[in-house]
């Protein structure tokens, strides 16, 4: 994946990627809707056909609730206000959220996923002074993406780009809420 990354006017703005996501919810919202269709005016159906059914009714509402919570998640740096500001726009409106550029000491990447599955997913995030990790919003498949993406990060705030021991996490529903625990 790659991320748009633009200076203009002194203000630096990392994008992130939205691509594998929209990828992602067309097609499940494609392969439900085909299920469905096929199994349309049917009365009595078989216990496969049923199942069948169920599925693609759950393979559309992802695709669909996919679709449209696909946000768009942007930081932006301004050397100039010495501020960064991340944001997060979906169809539900925007979140952003404004700190000082001193605020934040490391930008590190963490892992999650499971070893079991072995699907790991790679988190850019920032450590602030006060402790706090904020995620950026940012997720990528591959490691050495992720790690190129916060060494750009760091670099254009001006911290270190560590390598930061992955945390225990805890769900977040917005990128400035921490993603661990304390």
């Amino acid at each position: 994946m790659n991320e748009e990354f633009s200076s203009r006017d002194t203000i630096i703005t990392f994008e992130a990627p939205r691509r594998y996501n929209l990828a992602v919810a067309i097609g499940l919202t494609l392969l439900g809707g085909l299920f469905l269709y096929l199994l349309r005016g049917r009365t009595n159906m078989s216990g496969n056909e049923e199942s069948a059914q169920i599925l693609g009714s759950l393979l559309l509402l992802v695709g669909v609730g996919t679709l449209l919570y696909n946000a768009r998640t942007r930081l932006e740096i301004d050397p100039s206000r010495k501020t960064l500001t991340l944001r997060r726009r979906s169809i539900f409106g925007e979140k952003k959220r404004l700190m000082a550029l001193n605020q934040v000491t490391k930008v590190g990447v963490m892992k999650i996923g499971s070893n079991r599955s072995r699907i790991f997913h790679y988190l850019p995030y920032m450590v602030l002074q006060s402790g706090e990790q904020v995620a950026t919003g940012f997720s990528f498949a591959i490691e050495s993406e992720a790690y190129a993406q916060a060494k750009k990060m760091a670099q254009a705030i001006g911290c270190p780009n560590e390598e930061i021991p992955p945390p225990r996490m805890r769900p977040a529903t917005h990128p400035s809420q921490s993603l661990i625990s304390p």
